[in-house]
């Protein structure tokens, strides 16, 4: 089955995400500083790449241990006045991707683009990252109820907007969402894989990451 991706669409989810705070109204969960839904970067060249991946994690991070955080100029507040100007209609989801590719090149200490770029020979302005959970929350708290609503509201929508050809479902905890993905796209390829901030080593780590640059690989080859 051929799965088209639909940009109308994909702004459309992001407009509904932004204005969504249900699971702050009656879930077990704290705001923090970004007290709005993140819509995650998706590559200018995201939309005729071959094939179009698409990178699921779990939530965004609290950004609590971000030693830079307190500051008046800090990526967080930069991030949350950049969204803030989205969701109100004056600013623009390109804004705040601009403001994510600077960033993401510091998550992690940098182990974000190494393993996601470097590791899996991908390029940023090709690829899609969604999180199951859009909303971070106070102490990384993103209990079942929360996940699985925004996903029903949201993650699903984002997902059959982008169409991707292969979805790489990052870190054990985006790994149950696997079948209910797979119907949502049934083109795609979905493959579950490790978390960049995993900890089961280096050796660990080489072997997954060419255990998935062949499966892309395959799925290159087979949208070809």
């Amino acid at each position: 089955m051929n799965n088209v991706p639909s940009r109308r669409n994909f702004k459309a989810v992001t407009v509904a995400a932004v204005a969504c705070r249900s699971c702050f109204a009656d879930l077990p969960v704290k705001s923090v500083l970004i007290n709005i839904a993140q819509p995650r970067w998706v590559g200018p060249s995201y939309w005729a790449s071959k094939p179009r991946v698409a990178i699921v994690m779990l939530n965004p991070g609290s950004g609590e241990s971000r030693g830079d955080s307190k500051h008046e100029d800090s990526p967080e507040k930069c991030s949350l006045s950049l969204l803030q100007s989205f969701a109100s209609g004056e600013g623009s989801l390109s804004a705040v991707f601009e403001h994510q590719a600077h960033d993401m090149r510091n998550w992690g200490n940098g182990r974000f683009d190494s393993f996601y770029l470097t590791g899996l020979s991908l390029q940023r302005k090709d690829l899609a990252f969604a999180n199951v959970a859009w909303c971070a929350t106070s102490g990384n708290k993103h209990p079942s109820a929360m996940l699985n609503r925004c996903f029903d509201l949201h993650t699903a929508k984002l997902l059959r907007a982008l169409a991707p050809n292969l979805i790489l479902l990052s870190g054990s905890g985006t790994h149950r969402f696997a079948r209910g993905i797979q119907s949502l796209v049934p083109g795609a390829r979905v493959i579950s894989m490790f978390h960049y901030a995993h900890r089961k080593g280096a050796d660990a780590e080489a072997t997954e990451l060419a255990r998935v640059r062949q499966l892309i690989a395959k799925s290159r080859k087979a949208v070809t």
